[in-house]
């Protein structure tokens, strides 16, 4: 059945005293170790470490800090680092390692590449931000048994699910006329049977219990005789001598004797029997009974019991039962005076399961509202986890019910639950973020590309909090908050070329922001 989901829907697990994680000492090159992060499960608790080798210099100039400022993990994984206290902030003149705990409970499965932001400063620029990645993948969980295994274990509306054949047949070629091989019986719960060995995916469609039968034949043992009962004989003993001693020659279909039981010289009652556990393997079988007279004064070749004769080489037939009698069958067989039952066993394994897969239903979809005075995104607040996306890629660390979002492009909103089942918003097309109203600021920027200096000018009535200089990915590099008149220059300078966003944000809540590029 479905595992729980650990930790992170829950609420933050508060990491116990001491090394958040450990780092590998053994790297020698500058570099994230390792590139390929240990697979996750879905619904499965994950805890990993990625290790940090900073470059202390390049081109000359050293390397005076580094600060990681997001991992960028899929959903339900969250992450912290080694320097937290100091804001992951690393100087590689001091020591050069660091690390980084991954950790949590994957909600969806897939392939992720894990983007680590980090901003450098060097002896002689600051604010250099760039991206690292490691690669992460996230399996859906499995429910397995004796039988068969599905996966995903559990699954949301419209869910598809792979099963596997846990008793595989090996291409195992069935004995005609002997045994059937590896015989299955599936029954999927939602209408759909199959007898394939790996039958292909089926599809799920509504929430509610489906229960999966199952059915595995195992028939490559074959037949084996097990015992055989004489009941009447045409052969005897002289008068005085007593009944006739009894043994048995058991023939296989190349004429070769393959099984001579032990002589009765008890002179028992028939019927009488005898145990034996023969496989036969290659028919036609005969059965040929003798009664031994090396007892007797005279006489002593042994009478063949089907007509008392001693130089008869008459048998009877042993005839396989059909090729779907499984367990014990019990036949008779005869000719002439030979009259005899015999026991023939077919062993199988057998095993039948039913097992239960459970589809849940998907949150509603979110809505975004978007409040155009305070520029913010925002979702109702449905008892979900949420993350909200920009252009098909999660922000890191925009996991509530709102979003003030700092570029224009395609904005949605994932809620998921519990069960990791979730729904994604339509998306929001934020254009050009001209529903700023700049215009209100009395704003103006220029240069316009800028490549050392760029002054800001705005109304002398307006109260603004502060002036920021952004990238793309949302990373604060330059932050101005002691302004105190009409306008405000920021040194962009040891700003790599590029676009980036300017972000004045007013006392009253707002943020205005327009873009800048960089020469």
């Amino acid at each position: 059945m479905k595992k729980l989901l650990l930790a992170l829907f829950l609420g933050t697990v508060i990491c116990a005293q001491g090394q958040v994680c450990t780092i590998d000492y053994s790297q020698t090159s500058p570099g994230i170790y390792p590139d390929t992060l240990p697979t996750a499960t879905v619904g499965d608790f994950y805890d990993t470490d990625i290790s940090f080798l900073f470059p202390t210099d390049t081109m000359g100039y050293d390397f005076t800090n580094f600060q990681i400022v997001s991992v960028n993990a899929p959903m339900g994984l969250d992450w912290e680092c080694s320097n937290d206290a100091n804001g992951c902030n690393y100087d590689p003149q001091v020591d050069p390692y660091g690390c980084a705990r991954v950790w949590g409970t994957p909600l969806i499965p897939g392939q992720y590449d894990v983007e680590i932001g980090v901003i450098a400063d060097l002896s002689i620029q600051s604010g250099n931000s760039t991206s690292f990645f490691v690669h992460i993948e996230v399996l859906p969980s499995i429910q397995s048994n004796a039988g068969f295994a599905m996966n995903p274990g559990f699954g949301c509306e419209d869910a598809t699910v792979d099963f596997t054949n846990n008793n595989p047949s090996g291409n195992y070629t069935p004995i005609p006329n002997q045994t059937q091989g590896y015989l299955y019986s599936w029954d999927f719960g939602n209408g759909s049977q199959s007898s394939a060995e790996n039958p292909g995916p089926e599809t799920y469609t509504g929430a509610g219990d489906y229960y999966v039968d199952y059915s595995c034949i195992i028939d490559t043992f074959g037949f084996f005789l097990e015992e055989v009962t004489v009941n009447n004989v045409s052969c005897d003993d002289a008068v005085g001598y007593g009944n006739p001693d009894i043994y048995l020659y058991l023939f296989d279909g190349s004429g070769t004797l393959v099984h001579t039981s032990e002589s009765n010289l008890n002179d028992s009652d028939l019927p009488t029997s005898w145990g034996m556990n023969v496989h036969l393997n290659n028919p036609p079988y005969t059965l040929q009974v003798w009664d031994d007279d090396s007892d007797n004064l005279w006489g002593t070749d042994d009478d063949n019991c089907v007509n008392g004769n001693e130089g008869s080489t008459a048998s009877a037939s042993i005839v396989l039962p059909a090729i779907d009698s499984y367990g014990t069958t019990t036949q008779v067989g005869s000719n002439g005076g030979l009259n005899f039952t015999y026991n023939i066993n077919k062993p199988i394994i057998e095993i039948n399961l039913t097992d239960t897969l459970t589809i849940y239903s998907n949150p509603p979809t979110p809505i975004i509202n978007f409040d155009q005075n305070g520029t913010i995104l925002s979702t109702d607040d449905l008892g979900y986890s949420y993350q909200w996306y920009l252009d098909g890629t999660p922000i890191s660390g925009e996991t509530s019910t709102s979003h003030t979002p700092i570029t224009p492009g395609l904005y949605t909103v994932t809620a998921v639950d519990t069960n990791g089942c979730f729904s994604t918003s339509e998306e929001f097309d934020l254009e050009d973020l001209g529903l700023n109203n700049l215009e209100l600021l009395g704003f103006n920027m220029y240069p316009n590309p800028a490549s050392d200096q760029v002054k800001i000018v705005f109304d002398p009535s307006v109260e603004l909090e502060s002036v920021s200089l952004l990238d793309l990915t949302g990373r604060t590099l330059i932050n101005e908050s002691n302004i105190d008149n009409s306008s405000i220059v920021l040194n962009v300078a040891d700003q790599t070329s590029g676009v980036y966003i300017v972000a004045l944000k007013v006392i009253s809540g707002q943020t205005y922001t327009s873009k800048l590029v960089i020469e």
